[in-house]
């Protein structure tokens, strides 16, 4: 088979090869991962995972493969090529590439579907010299049967994803799809059909990409979602000669150039404290962002962007997609031309920050918008806020993902206002609800001083406004100032919580809370418009503090005046 080259041709593998620095670095640590991988065994499901086993296995089968395919392609070393050979053999052993999770009466192709689509992809393109007629002949079957007809069949009539619902699913399902019909078109004219439907659907996931480059879903989905769409859209810019003339007159090789990619790395780029991401609201984890690291780079380089390329060179990767995309002419450019905060109003995220280059910086991190955001929690108006690289108001983050998370509508702690620096009235919290919304209304930025405020309103339990004031001081120590005020359409009682880290110390003293988390600290003075009750609730997932109004109220206030030491 011949190497189409979808994301780098052979001028590129001697770049790489013969490069030194930060690339020649990145080459050596994939070369190690793959030698690494040589003696480990294929990943296998694991039965013991509660949600998303197959997903999951085969999601490490593409990590495992792309690093062994490519070190192939890189050195010539046949040890790779048969690792990768065994990857794709456990591949086509499965009957089905669809989740059990994900199997619907409507849905016969789904995320693991794209996933295995991808790893397919780098297969036949880095190790096309060693993939005969035979073993060719029998992955074209096998994803003919197992992708192409179930995809098929999602589309004719379009099921739920590839009709009215846009997310990080989309791009999932196309990008390594597409990939596939580039490499297979000119044995099966049908895959030419194929392709123009997955850059009709990859137009809309670049459609559904804030204008003002947030993702609704967060930064964990920031990386999935767009990894999967990106390998496409390079895929297309490089092989415009491939593309039939419906896609070339379409401008298909130029989505490179869509305008929401110019603005999508500086979502995380506010989000990232160090090498690792903490703006962790709705199913996003705080974790090290080094996953990050192959968009940003592709990224940077598309948009010539050295802010950019400053946030990659900060992370680590031994993705291999990351050394093709490091652009090593590019060079980074610290961030002290940006502004240190932001509000990404379409998303409903104001991310207030003493620097956007200290790790260990003040940070301060409001949630805006609706309740019916994909991905999104019950946690209109919640808040984040960050000193010394540690959490001191924290967000629980991503659940652990069961059937009860996504079937079964159960409660999870994780997911509801409980969990987050929310309010609750009469202990009810928000609800599921594009009805319950909040944005912020001001954000203010005067160096020293930040000034934001947010307006939630949720009247089907009752709160006709709650309007949180933050001022954010910068001074040594720093301070932050919280004005609340609540007022609801009937009387009841309030509930203010906040979420300290599990590994923390909260203790409630006369008059003052305290809350100590490594060598960060949080001391909080609280002043409520009513008499009430101050408790520590140990709560095994993310232990907070409840501040509780003794009675109902139709109107209640609280004023926290907050001192930050780290």
């Amino acid at each position: 088979m011949n190497r189409r080259g979808l994301l780098l041709d052979e001028t590129d593998l001697d770049r790489i090869r013969n490069a030194g620095g930060k690339v020649g670095e990145s080459r050596e640590r994939v070369i190690a991962a793959a030698e690494a991988l040589l003696s480990a065994p294929v990943p296998q499901p694991d039965p013991n995972r509660p949600w998303g086993v197959y997903l999951t296995c085969a999601s490490e089968r593409l990590s495992q493969l792309q690093r062994c395919a490519f070190a192939f392609a890189l050195t010539g070393r046949t040890e790779f090529h048969e690792r990768a050979r065994a990857i794709v053999e456990a591949i086509l052993e499965w009957d089905s590439w669809i989740d059990p999770c994900h199997v619907r009466p409507h849905q016969r192709y789904g995320l693991m579907t794209g996933v295995v689509a991808q790893a397919l992809a780098h297969y036949l393109d880095w190790c096309a010299s060693e993939v005969g007629e035979e073993e060719l002949a029998t992955i074209a079957d096998h994803y003919r049967r197992k992708a192409i007809e179930p995809l098929l069949h999602d589309l004719e009539p379009p099921k739920r994803f590839f009709r009215d619902g846009v997310n990080n699913w989309v791009a999932v399902m196309v990008g390594g799809a597409g990939m596939m019909a580039l490499l297979l078109r000119d044995r099966e004219p049908f895959q030419e059909q194929i392709l123009e439907r997955c850059v009709f659907h990859l137009r809309r996931y670049l459609t559904w990409l804030n204008a003002d480059g947030s993702i609704d879903e967060g930064g964990g989905y920031w990386t999935f979602g767009l990894g999967h769409a990106i390998v496409l859209i390079e895929a297309l810019r490089r092989h415009a000669d491939l593309l039939p003339g419906s896609l070339r007159w379409r401008l298909a090789h130029e989505l490179d150039r869509t305008p929401a990619l110019m603005q999508v790395g500086y979502f995380p780029f506010y989000c990232i404290e160090g090498d690792t991401y903490v703006v962790n609201f709705g199913d996003t984890h705080l974790a090290s962002a080094d996953p990050m690291q192959p968009n940003l780079r592709w990224l940077a380089r598309n948009a010539g962007d050295g802010h950019l390329q400053w946030l990659a060179d900060r992370l680590s990767s031994d993705s291999p997609l990351a050394l093709i995309w490091h652009d090593p002419d590019l060079a980074p450019l610290p961030p002290d031309d940006l502004p240190p905060s932001r509000v990404f109003h379409d998303a409903g995220w104001g991310i207030m920050r003493a620097s956007l280059d200290d790790p260990e910086g003040v940070l301060l991190a409001v949630r805006a918008a609706h309740n019916a955001k994909t991905h999104s929690h019950r946690d209109l108006g919640t808040f984040i806020l960050r000193a010394g690289g540690r959490g001191l108001i924290v967000d629980p983050g991503c659940p652990v993902y069961c059937a009860d998370y996504w079937i079964n509508g159960a409660f999870t702690y994780g997911r509801e206002t409980i969990g987050h620096n929310c309010v609750l009235i009469d202990g009810e919290g928000q609800r599921r609800s594009e009805e319950e919304r909040a944005s912020i209304t001001r954000f203010e930025d005067l160096g020293d001083r930040k000034f934001m405020t947010v307006e939630v309103r949720a009247e089907e339990i009752g709160l006709a406004l709650h309007r949180r004031e933050f001022a954010l001081t910068l001074n040594n120590p720093a301070t932050l100032t919280l004005a609340d005020e609540v007022r609801l359409t009937r009387p009841g009682v309030v509930t203010w919580l906040l979420h300290f880290d599990p590994e923390a110390e909260a203790e409630v003293g006369e008059g003052s809370i305290v809350i100590r988390n490594g060598g960060a600290s949080l001391t909080i003075s609280a002043n409520p418009s009513d008499p009430v009750s101050v408790t520590v609730e140990d709560h095994p997932e993310v232990p907070y503090i409840a501040i509780e109004t003794a009675e109902p109220v139709e109107r209640a206030t609280l004023d926290l005046t907050c001192t930050i030491e780290a």
